[in-house]
C-alpha cells in the first residue's frame, strides 16, 4: 500500500508539470481526484486492524477468548447430596461457559478428524492449532475468580490438552512454545489450588480425578515432572478409595446422581491408568486393582441399578437410553486395551463410532461386537 500510494503521488506531480496553463480547470480536477484517491489508500493502510492476520477461511470461527471465569455451583444450596439442580443456577453456568464450551467443541472436532486421517485432514490440525494459539496469546482461562471455576477447570483443560496433543504435528514451533506456556500456567495454578485444600472433598472426589488428568496431560506435553506426578497422585487418590464392592464412597453420597457420578469419575481414572501404563507405571494393580473393581461396579450398576440404589437409598435418575450413551462409555475403548470386562458389550450402541467423549480426546478404533 505504501509503495502504491507513493507511486500515485509521483505520477500526480509529473502530471502537473505536463499540464498547460490554459488547462488549469482540468488540472484542478485531476489533482482533486488524485489527492482523494491517495488519501483513501493511506487511510486503509493505517486502520488499526489492517495488519492483523485473518483467520483461515477454511477454519470454523472460534469464540472470543474468556480470560476470566466466575462460575458457581448448579445445585441447590439446601441439598446435602448435591444432586438436585437449581434451574436458574444451571442457566447462569451454561451462559458463563458458553464460549469455553464452544471452543472445546470446535478444536475437539478438528482434532478428531485429524487423528482419524492426518494426511487428508492436515488443514484441520492447522485450524485447531491456530485456535489454540489465539486463546493462548490472549491468556484465556488464566483468571479464575471463584472456587467453582478454580476446581472445575480441569474438565475443560483435559479436553484442550487432548486436542492439542493430537494436532501438535501441525502446530508451528513458535505457536507450540506459546501454547505450552499457556497450558502449563493454567495447570500450575490448578496444582497450587489443590495443594491449598488437601483435606477437602473437592481434592478427593470426581473433580480431583479430572484435575489430575489435566495435570498429567499438561505435564506430559510440557515435560513438567511435578505436574505429571500430581496427576498420577490424583489417580491413586481415586482408586485407593474404591470400596470392596467397587463403589466410590464420595460418589455414593451423591444420592440420586450416584450412578451418574460413578460414570463421570471412572472416565478420567481410566485415562490416567492408561497414561501411567505408557510411562511404565503399573497403574492397574494399584490398591488391589481398584480401577478394575470400580469399572466392574459401574458397569454392573449401569446394567442393573439395584445394588447402587440400595447403597444410596435413592432411585437413580439415569434412564437406560442415557446410561448407555456413547459419551458415557467412551472410556471403555481405552480400558479394554488393558483389561477384559466380565460383561457383554451388547448393551452399547450398535454403531461403535458413537463411543466418543470430547473431554477424553480422540478415541482409539472401536471394536466390533
Amino acid at each position: 500500500m505504501i509503495t502504491f500510494a507513493r507511486t500515485l503521488d509521483f505520477s500526480r506531480a509529473q502530471g502537473i508539470k505536463m499540464v498547460c496553463k490554459k488547462d488549469r480547470l482540468a488540472l484542478k480536477i485531476i489533482t482533486t481526484i488524485a489527492v482523494a484517491f491517495s488519501t483513501t489508500v493511506m487511510a486503509v493502510e493505517h486502520k488499526p486492524n489492517s495488519t492483523k492476520i485473518e483467520p483461515n477461511p477454511r477454519c470454523e470461527a472460534v469464540p472470543h477468548p474468556d480470560i476470566s471465569l466466575a462460575t458457581t455451583s448448579i445445585y441447590r444450596s439446601d441439598d446435602k447430596t448435591q444432586s438436585k439442580v437449581d434451574e436458574r443456577s444451571r442457566l447462569i453456568y451454561a451462559d458463563t461457559m458458553r464460549n469455553v464450551w464452544s471452543f472445546v467443541k470446535i478444536i475437539g472436532a478438528d482434532a478428531e478428524l485429524y487423528y482419524t486421517d492426518p494426511r487428508s485432514n492436515a488443514f484441520r490440525g492447522a485450524c485447531a492449532g491456530e485456535a489454540l494459539a489465539t486463546w493462548a496469546r490472549a491468556g484465556a482461562l488464566t483468571k479464575l475468580t471463584t472456587r467453582s471455576a478454580q476446581f472445575n477447570i480441569g474438565h475443560y483443560l483435559s479436553s484442550i490438552a487432548f486436542s492439542y496433543k493430537a494436532i501438535r504435528p501441525e502446530v508451528t514451533a513458535a505457536d507450540q512454545a506459546v501454547i505450552d506456556s499457556w497450558l502449563r500456567a493454567i495447570a500450575l495454578t490448578l496444582q497450587k489450588n489443590i495443594n491449598s485444600l488437601r483435606n477437602s472433598n473437592m481434592t478427593r472426589n470426581n473433580i480431583q480425578y479430572w484435575n489430575g488428568l489435566a495435570m498429567a496431560l499438561v505435564g506430559e506435553l510440557t515435560d513438567d515432572r511435578s505436574l505429571f506426578r500430581s496427576g498420577m497422585e490424583a489417580y491413586s487418590t481415586g482408586v485407593c478409595q474404591v470400596s470392596e464392592n467397587g463403589s466410590l464412597p464420595l460418589e455414593i453420597s451423591r444420592g440420586q446422581k450416584a450412578l451418574a457420578y460413578h460414570l463421570y469419575a471412572v472416565a478420567p481414572l481410566v485415562q490416567l491408568a492408561a497414561i501411567g501404563m505408557r510411562h511404565g507405571i503399573e497403574t492397574f494393580p494399584r490398591c488391589h486393582y481398584g480401577i478394575v473393581r470400580l469399572v466392574n461396579f459401574t458397569l454392573k450398576s449401569s446394567l442393573d441399578p439395584t445394588e447402587i440404589e440400595k447403597l444410596t437409598g435413592f432411585k437413580q435418575n439415569l434412564a437406560p437410553v442415557d446410561r448407555f450413551s456413547g459419551e458415557r462409555f467412551a472410556w471403555l475403548l481405552i480400558y479394554i486395551k488393558y483389561e477384559k470386562i466380565p460383561f457383554s458389550m451388547d448393551y452399547l450402541p450398535a454403531d461403535k463410532s458413537t463411543l466418543k467423549d470430547i473431554f477424553l480426546g480422540p478415541m482409539p478404533r472401536a471394536p466390533s461386537r
